[in-house]
């Protein structure tokens, strides 16, 4: 398979893999910040990759890391993840509940493989970001002014800040790139050695658990 073909020259080239972050992930099929529901294609391309595509690169990488007696993995995971958020998010039906269900299940994944690879010496530990300013959230917010008509005028940027942030967030702001990998390095050091099964929140206070 391709991840195996890209663990093996990892290998190749640097001797051994001691890290894995898992961070490809998608809110839905194509088209999802336009829709109000979900589709079956949102339910399968949502875990296809944010769910089996963790899964595959830990099997990929497992076994080396087992003979190593070290590694550091590490999967993106969401605060959506956390506990249910309800429906009916500003007139915009259910088409986020495949994502919130898909980082549940990472969550969950990242405390078995905790488990199940501890006495080998690999900590397993997954990040769950807050909300970020990203090309698919204005695509969210703009759908947000359209569904809602008490939101008519304002700017996609002013809807993230008011309604993703301010209302949501104790600290008041949202999250940066910079944030979230500040976090994956910490889970990736030697800072880490007795941390593991965990899934950390870096969400401004969005959720408390």
């Amino acid at each position: 398979s391709d991840i195996e073909n890209f663990r093996d020259k990892t290998i190749n080239k640097f001797g051994k893999i001691d890290i894995l972050v898992s961070n490809a992930g998608v809110i839905g099929a194509e088209g999802f910040a336009e829709r109000k529901n979900y589709s079956k294609k949102d339910w399968d391309d949502t875990f296809d990759v944010n769910v089996i595509g963790v899964v595959n690169s830990a099997d990929a990488i497992v076994d080396h890391m087992k003979n190593n007696k070290y590694g550091k993995i590490v999967n993106i995971a969401s605060h959506g993840g956390r506990k249910p958020r309800g429906l009916g998010d500003m007139h915009r039906g259910n088409v986020q509940t495949p994502y919130l269900v898909s980082k549940a299940a990472v969550i969950q994944y990242t405390h078995l493989l905790a488990i199940e690879l501890g006495s080998f010496n690999i900590n397993v530990n997954a990040v769950c970001p807050g909300v970020i300013w990203t090309p698919i959230w204005r695509a969210i917010a703009e759908n947000h002014i359209e569904q809602n008509p008490n939101l008519k005028g304002m700017d996609p940027k002013e809807v993230f800040d008011e309604l993703a942030v301010k209302a949501r967030t104790p600290l008041g702001r949202g999250q940066t790139p910079e944030d979230i990998g500040k976090t994956v390095a910490f889970f990736a050091s030697e800072d880490s050695s007795e941390i593991t099964g965990q899934a950390l929140n870096v969400n401004g206070g969005a959720s408390l658990n």
